[in-house]
């Protein structure tokens, strides 16, 4: 029955007592035990009544309805109207009580003016108190932290290497408790069992412990042992709590993690050859977790300087080391959310694998195997930011042994950066134009040098050098970085924009804005450059600095010979290459227009003609004022190309030469040659060939 409707009939028969209406008995339907009680050999125990009743008097009686006596000491206890605890004896075996009632009455005058007391108003409870004797091992034990598993109260979720504790129910008195990971259970798979907590002594009287444990890394099966240690001979006793709690702990993110790749010059960083796959590797991974990769392109934006010292300062990962006192560091959005200690406590679900922000995974889940575990990356175009993400399997089973299971995730605190080498596949195009003032003293030399068409983000570094045995007289570097000028339209964060900024850059060269509406092309003029030279280029990112030889020193072709024939008067014009050099293309132009086809030279003589119809017309005077150039191409290797512009001018004092014709070509060559017949049409008109385009007259960095 409610323990409030005992108090209120308690209080009515009180009143009736009180009142004189007449005489009440006990209530004798009061609660003495949920439970057995159970106490250690040789103890007392607190038997409660709940609730006790004012003026009501609680005797213990054996089952012989016989006072239970020590040396003539009997056992009572007097009713408060709230719980009241009626003493044992020291119990030595199993015993079973009754408990007596008594109500108690003040003295009053009976109706004939006499004093009378009521007899007899006296009942036993209707409970009995069953003691048993020993350690109780159906004491409640609850986790008092941690996360719940699907709400389990049994099983619980923690950050790696965290403590726990529990919650002992009902302690018994002169009872020592004690956390303990049992020996030889599917869970633990340890031999002996493990005390991880120190020792706590029971209260009594329905009061509850609290264990502090030691910390974990994996996954552990607990339970408490409760033992009862003897002053005497007698031996102690001890035994294992009935209630199995499971404590899960996430996987571990302090593992280092480490990409293959190769030390690059003035980085530190780790970097593979453009569009190549890497290789992460996780150092000591748990073989209870699971693993995968997850991916953040890192864009200019991202990227910034800082000094040295301030790089512990922060939460962002160094990518190498750039000058003497500076730190390229890469800063994230969002990084600090995915480094917490664990994601029980991050804003990340712990048992959800929610992304961060602008990661994507770039690998399966892949078993820990205890050792080093590596994971297959993808290619990468682009310098790459990893995160590690961890996922682990918890499992666990209720009172009545049904099963389950829930996953936890996580992520790994050390990130790597991969770095990208530069793209050497997409090549340079390089335009050197001859001098041709002083061809009479022999000493021609180059008067510009054009570069175009390198990819974007990079610097490229040209070292040219005199080609001579004695001593250089020349050496010069010629730099020009490719500017990623960025779409109309386009949103400053969009991902896929490179987005190479001049506020994130330490640039010391020449620039190119690098668009659709814009020359991809760096122009140098007005220089004095010998024709005998050594090219070297070396190339790299502009930001991360990341290195790349694009072409080795190699020595550059010599200008094949030419000899101009044209007439006064009209657009006859005919160049005489002598001879002309296998593997190179050669094409005549005129007034920045190409002026005939591309033709290739064989290592005999060649004649180029005009073959476009609109000069045709066009007297000489005028052609010499629009200029006339002869392009030969020339493949340096490594998808470097290079154009000698040699420009050409009329000498209108000199008398009329005698044109070539196809018929009238002349044999004058060794005998091993043989000069080609020329094919002459001022009728046809030429395209402009694909893999040509003007020499530059002009043009800025």
């Amino acid at each position: 029955m409610a323990k409030n409707d005992q108090a209120l009939r308690a209080a009515r028969d009180n009143l009736i007592d009180q009142l004189g209406f007449g005489y009440t008995y006990p209530v004798t339907d009061v609660d003495i035990l949920d439970e057995r009680l159970k106490v250690p050999n040789d103890a007392t125990a607190n038997i409660p009544i709940d609730p006790s009743q004012l003026s009501v008097n609680y005797r213990l009686y054996d089952l012989a309805d016989k006072p239970v006596k020590v040396k003539k000491k009997t056992f009572n206890l007097k009713g408060d109207g709230d719980t009241a605890n009626l003493q044992t004896p020291a119990i030595i075996a199993d015993v079973s009580f009754k408990i007596l009632a008594s109500k108690t009455f003040s003295p009053r005058s009976s109706g004939d003016g006499s004093l009378a007391a009521p007899e007899g108003l006296q009942t036993y409870l209707n409970q009995t108190a069953e003691v048993r004797v020993g350690l109780n091992s159906t004491l409640k034990t609850t986790f008092v932290d941690g996360l719940p598993l699907l709400d389990s109260a049994q099983a619980h979720l923690y950050n790696f290497g965290s403590t726990t504790e529990i919650q002992v129910d009902h302690s018994q008195e002169q009872v020592n408790y004690q956390v303990v990971v049992p020996a030889d259970t599917s869970v633990n798979k340890t031999s002996t069992e493990l005390v991880v907590s120190e020792g706590v002594v029971g209260l009594g009287d329905k009061n509850f412990i609290r264990l502090n444990s030691t910390a974990f890394n994996e996954d552990s099966l607990l339970r408490v042992r409760a033992t009862r240690v003897f002053d005497d001979q007698r031996e102690n006793e001890s035994e294992l709590l009935d209630t199995v709690l499971y404590l899960n702990t996430q996987a571990t993110p302090n593992l280092t993690v480490l990409t293959t790749g190769s030390a690059k010059a003035k980085t530190s960083a780790i970097s593979v050859p453009f569009n190549s796959a890497g290789n992460l590797r996780i150092e000591a991974s748990q073989a209870s977790v699971r693993y995968r990769v997850l991916a953040h392109t890192v864009i200019d934006e991202e990227y910034y300087f800082a000094n040295a010292a301030a790089k512990a300062t922060g939460e962002q990962v160094s990518s190498g080391f750039i000058e003497h006192d500076e730190q390229l560091l890469v800063n994230v959005p969002d990084y600090s959310r995915i480094i917490s200690t664990g994601a029980v406590d991050s804003p990340f679900s712990a048992v959800s694998d929610d992304l961060p922000f602008g990661f994507a995974p770039i690998s399966d889940y892949t078993a820990g195997n205890g050792e080093a575990l590596n994971i297959a990356l993808p290619a990468i175009t682009q310098d790459t930011l990893y995160v590690v993400q961890t996922e682990k399997k918890h499992a666990w089973a209720d009172a009545n042994n049904r099963q389950y299971s829930e996953e936890s995730y996580g992520f790994l605190k050390q990130t790597t950066t991969l770095l990208v080498e530069p793209n050497i596949q997409t090549g340079l195009h390089l335009r050197l134009t001859l001098n041709t003032a002083n061809i009479a003293e022999a000493k021609p030399n180059y008067q510009a040098l054009d570069i175009s068409d390198g990819n974007t983000g990079m610097l490229y570094i040209l070292s040219l050098n005199e080609d001579s045995r004695r001593k250089a007289k020349f050496s010069g570097d010629f730099n020009a970085y490719f500017h990623d000028w960025p779409d109309a339209g386009a949103h400053p964060d969009t991902e896929n924009m490179a987005d190479r900024g001049l506020n994130s850059l330490r640039i010391g060269h020449d620039l190119v804005l690098a668009d659709s509406e814009l020359p991809r092309e760096l122009y140098y003029q007005d220089l004095s450059v010998p024709l005998k030279l050594k090219l070297a280029i070396n190339t790299r990112w502009g930001v991360s600095k990341v290195p790349a030889l694009l072409l080795a020193n190699t020595s550059l072709p010599q200008p094949s010979f030419l000899e101009l024939k044209a007439a006064k008067t009209t657009a006859k014009v005919q160049i005489k290459v002598t001879p002309s050099q296998s593997g190179v293309s050669y094409q005549l132009w005129i007034n920045n227009e190409p002026a005939n086809e591309v033709r290739s030279g064989n290592g005999r003589n060649m004649i180029l003609s005009i073959t476009d119809e609109a000069l045709a017309n066009t007297p000489a005077p005028e052609l010499e004022a629009l200029g006339i150039f002869v392009c030969e191409t020339h493949d340096l290797g490594d998808n470097v190309t290079l154009v000698i512009d040699q420009p050409l001018a009329f000498d209108v004092a000199q008398p009329e030469p005698e044109l070539v014709t196809e018929e009238t070509v002349p044999e004058a060559v060794p005998e091993t040659e043989v000069e080609p017949v020329v094919e002459t049409n001022a009728e046809t008109t030429v395209e402009t060939a694909p893999d040509s385009s003007p020499p530059a007259d002009t043009g800025a960095g």
